[in-house]
């Protein structure tokens, strides 16, 4: 019978060889999009987007190099400047879409955005951070969310 620590680290060997970063070096890029990628700058304009559980939203995208295959986890933050730190999300694991190049792509990601009727033209900071096969990449922007369809007042008002 083999030790438990040696089945353990065949076993994650054996797991780390389908996916996760590649040869080249694992980076990410925020940008925005619903149904495509589109570059986004700091103090970009995006709209609310109601939710269906009553969050509010922005929708961003993202690209990727440096994957092997196109499960990855993701941790998303929106934390309004001067709100405080919200407590970090917990990662979700999705798939990218293999584009041209060797350039992964994921859009139409809702960034949740904490009492988001209250920082309607405030600075909101999106953070993203990708893990894959051990190797982590980051991004964040600042963005201005504006109003959108559905978006009611501030509850704090």
């Amino acid at each position: 019978m083999r030790p438990p620590f040696v089945v353990a680290l065949v076993l994650a060997a054996a797991l780390g060889c389908g996916e996760g970063a590649g040869a080249g070096d694992l980076t990410l890029e925020l940008g925005a999009g619903e149904t495509a990628y589109a570059p986004l700058a700091d103090f970009t304009e995006l709209p609310l987007v109601a939710g269906p559980q009553g969050g509010h939203h922005v929708w961003i995208a993202m690209r990727a190099t440096g994957l092997r295959g196109p499960s990855v986890e993701l941790t998303v933050d929106a934390i309004p400047q001067g709100a405080g730190d919200a407590p970090r999300r917990l990662p979700v694991r999705t798939v990218f879409r293999e584009g041209e190049d060797g350039v992964w792509e994921r859009f139409g990601w809702p960034a949740e955005i904490p009492d988001a009727p209250c920082f309607i033209g405030e600075e909101v900071l999106v953070r993203v951070t990708l893990e894959a096969g051990g190797a982590s990449a980051d991004d964040e922007r600042i963005v201005i969310p504006t109003d959108g369809p559905g978006v009611g007042g501030c509850l704090a008002d």
